[in-house]
């Protein structure tokens, strides 16, 4: 896992993760966001060479907005985010 600095620009993500090369990409933030983020997101998906991931409670009140999108929701509750990304990752659960 590499944790990457607060307010990295969604922007910037495709040219840090062809670097870095991570299995997943998880944005975590508790903040609610408005429907623009969530269309933001679904372009960075199509972008990555890896899953995209959103955590926190902005998972939770994106959620209805990005299903059946290319952008995983893990929620808020680190067991469930553990055992989500792990189910994701490992093809058992679709996004």
């Amino acid at each position: 896992m590499k944790v990457l600095e607060v307010g990295q620009p969604l922007d910037e993500l495709t040219l840090v993760c062809e670097k870095i090369r991570p299995q997943a990409l998880v944005i975590f933030s508790n903040h609610s966001h408005n429907h623009e983020l969530t269309e933001r997101l679904s372009r960075l998906a199509m972008t990555l060479d890896c899953p995209l991931f959103l955590a926190g409670a902005a998972s939770d009140f994106a959620e209805k907005d990005l299903a059946g999108s290319s952008v995983g929701c893990l929620g808020s509750d680190g067991l469930v985010m553990q055992r989500r990304l792990q189910q994701f990752l490992s093809g058992q659960l679709d996004t």
